[in-house]
């Protein structure tokens, strides 16, 4: 908790054809809640939901998504 992020910087260092993709992504973490928002003047910024944090961490260590997760 505590650290945010724009949510455009979700896809800095990809290359510019996996740009999309990483975006994608981004958005299908926040409609699955593993990311949050943080309401912020003029910017969409967001984090890890700290009350995800078990399948954050599953997701990483073993690359199964969570049940529900549609990744594209």
């Amino acid at each position: 908790g505590g650290y945010h992020t724009d949510f455009a910087h979700l896809a800095r260092g990809f290359a510019g054809n996996e740009r999309a993709l990483a975006q994608a992504v981004g958005e299908a973490l926040l409609a699955d809640g593993m990311l949050a928002e943080k309401p912020s003047v003029g910017q969409r910024h967001v984090f890890l939901n700290p009350r995800r944090a078990a399948d954050i961490h599953k997701l990483i260590e073993t690359g199964q998504p969570p049940p529900g997760l549609n990744l594209p």
